[in-house]
């Protein structure tokens, strides 16, 4: 029990209990297993004392105890203060157990979590990914270019969607691009025939936008080149590398005339959205290529030297394309 006395008691009491035995708080302290603090607290007023301890300090002091007004059970103000924590939790996060409460509890949890993520360090709490923002550049075009073909973009995540067996070895070219590029490591999910590389975030959703993607359907948008990579040759070339690397393909065409075989090394690429299609062929001439446009959705470089010059100035990051000259 926790004895309550009138103000200023307990202290007095305390003061001549430790004036009549001449030891330190600590050592009072010891013989009941207490701290010094504890009894300096006590001294102080900022607890009740116990109430066992104060009777024996009355008796090894010869000191009477002051009237006690009042006993107090361990933990009463615990008890107290729980009450009161229990009204301003439910002013902070709704009543528990409804589905206003959990609401409420949730988006309390996810702001605490954006301000003070340090806080969730080494806990098994899914944190906010920090990104880092690249400027323009040949690799930052590449990636638009992979986005702009096999890629989509929606409110929260980027996905790239790339062939399990066929691009086996361009997947693991994308996820260190794109590592390199935001910083983050994306993350695989595997089914069928496929493999999609997602990554996810908020802000880098927002930030792939300004560089000329968007939400939703590449082909109701009507999406094309970004003007910052049409103004650039460069960019230009790395991101129809990154388009022809997911929506193109190396081939050879072969046929026979009077019993000679003939074979040629050509480039496709093939795209269903009218600005896309047009931006890249416009980009191709400028580049000095001659592409040839089939029934509108197609795009070749029929020309066996402007193939090879393509893959000399341009350039493939995807090993199939190579592996198909051989």
């Amino acid at each position: 029990m926790r004895y309550k006395f009138k103000t200023g008691d307990q202290k007095k009491f305390l003061n001549s209990v430790k004036e009549k035995l001449g030891f330190s708080w600590e050592n009072i302290a010891s013989d009941f297993g207490l701290s010094g603090r504890t009894l300096r607290d006590w001294r102080n007023e900022k607890l009740l004392g116990q109430g066992n301890v104060l009777i024996k300090l009355s008796k090894k002091a010869g000191i009477f105890l002051p009237p006690v007004i009042e006993e107090k059970e361990e933990w009463w103000s615990a008890r107290a203060w729980s009450a009161r924590a229990s009204v301003i939790r439910m002013k902070m996060y709704g009543p528990p157990g409804t589905p206003a409460g959990r609401s409420k509890g949730g988006k309390m949890s996810q702001l605490y979590r954006k301000l003070y993520p340090e806080r969730y360090i080494g806990t098994n709490v899914v944190l906010r990914n920090t990104f880092n923002f690249p400027e323009n550049s040949v690799a930052l075009a590449e990636f638009i270019g992979i986005m702009l073909g096999d890629g989509g973009v929606g409110k929260y995540q980027a996905v790239i969607t790339l062939g399990a067996k066929a691009d086996k070895g361009y997947v693991n070219y994308v996820v260190s691009l794109m590592n390199s590029l935001f910083g983050v490591k994306p993350s695989l999910f595997k089914r069928e025939n496929v493999v999609a590389i997602h990554i996810s975030g908020i802000e880098l959703i927002e930030f792939l936008l300004t560089k000329g993607l968007c939400i939703g359907s590449k082909l109701r948008a009507n999406i094309g080149l970004p003007d910052w990579i049409i103004e650039n040759l460069d960019y230009s070339k790395a991101c129809i590398r990154g388009l022809v690397d997911t929506d193109g393909c190396f081939f050879k065409h072969k046929y026979q005339v009077r019993e000679k075989q003939y074979e040629y090394k050509k480039i496709a690429f093939v795209s269903y959205i009218p600005q896309l299609m047009a931006d890249v062929r416009k980009q191709l001439l400028l580049l000095g290529f001659n592409p040839k446009i089939q029934g509108e959705k197609r795009l070749f470089l029929y020309n066996q030297s402007e193939a090879m010059r393509y893959l000399e100035e341009i350039g493939t990051s995807n090993p199939k394309n190579s592996e198909r000259w051989k």
